[in-house]
């Protein structure tokens, strides 16, 4: 073979990767290699060098292998433009994708810290900014032992309307509790929400309000199959805020602090109740 020629370890070399990438990108076509009749080895001339700075660069920008190929098959200025440009908007919105999950992965981790509290039977009153969730109301309200198909088929609905609205689905997504029934010691569910901003509800019709002001926060231990456990919490909920004198005035929400994300049994699950409040003597 002619001096010119590089081995598959040499080229590899000279390209700063493996032979096994070499490999790959010989076998799709993206590099030339010349097989020798001798002894059946692969050798590369050096202009296949810039062929795969190419290559890398292509890869940099997330092209797949297919376009790469396309592009190496039909090299000039205009294609050159056309695919990059094409390549640039992709990638905006995977940047936009990444800044999505950073954000859910960042509440995820503060809502799973929120866990370790060394009071888990904490229940205080405390001022909440106000906030709004798009919600999506389900068929019939469901209590916590409502069927799992029950829960799934309000739960679909509520990502497809998400998805139609241009909603982002969010974490956590709440589930909204009626008072009346909240306080006759039942978690009954009537919508889930995500939450949106005061700019995105103008544009939204199903959209839940609840106001700056005092709200009750609590902590249930435990999943939500034992109507007797949540009854208890309820009650203990209710005995505090008789003892500070206050009431609920509305509809609140729950969501899992603690999931099958962080849990495998149910019984370390933890549910968070928020609900709105007013000081009797008010």
């Amino acid at each position: 073979m002619n001096t010119s020629f590089l081995t598959t370890g040499q080229f590899a070399k000279m390209c700063n990767t493996t032979k096994e990438t070499i490999y790959y990108y010989t076998e799709q076509g993206l590099l030339h290699g010349e097989k020798s009749v001798e002894n059946g080895y692969f050798y590369y001339s050096r202009s296949e060098y810039y062929k795969y700075l190419m290559i890398f660069m292509m890869k940099m920008c997330d092209f797949p292998i297919k376009e790469i190929k396309t592009y190496l098959d039909h090299v000039n200025t205009d294609n050159a433009l056309k695919f990059l440009t094409e390549r640039q908007a992709h990638l905006k919105e995977k940047i936009q994708e990444y800044k999505r999950m950073l954000n859910v992965t960042n509440k995820i981790i503060d809502i799973t810290a929120d866990a370790v509290r060394p009071d888990k039977e904490e229940i205080s009153v405390t001022d909440l900014p106000e906030q709004y969730f798009f919600v999506t109301p389900f068929f019939a309200p469901l209590s916590y032992v409502a069927t799992p198909f029950e829960v799934s088929k309000c739960w679909n609905l509520h990502t497809e309307n998400c998805k139609k609205h241009g909603v982002d689905l969010g974490y956590p997504v709440i589930s909204v509790l009626s008072g009346v029934f909240f306080e006759k010691g039942v978690c009954m569910q009537t919508e889930f929400g995500s939450q949106i901003t005061k700019t995105q509800c103008k544009k939204l019709s199903t959209v839940r309000r609840f106001p700056a002001g005092k709200y009750v926060v609590a902590y249930h231990c435990g999943g939500y199959g034992d109507p007797d456990a949540v009854k208890a919490t309820i009650e203990k909920i209710f005995l505090y805020l008789d003892r500070h004198n206050y009431a609920i005035t509305g509809d609140g929400y729950d969501y899992e602090v603690v999931s099958h994300i962080a849990a495998e049994d149910v019984n370390d699950f933890m549910i968070k109740y928020t609900f709105p409040v007013v000081c009797r003597d008010a």
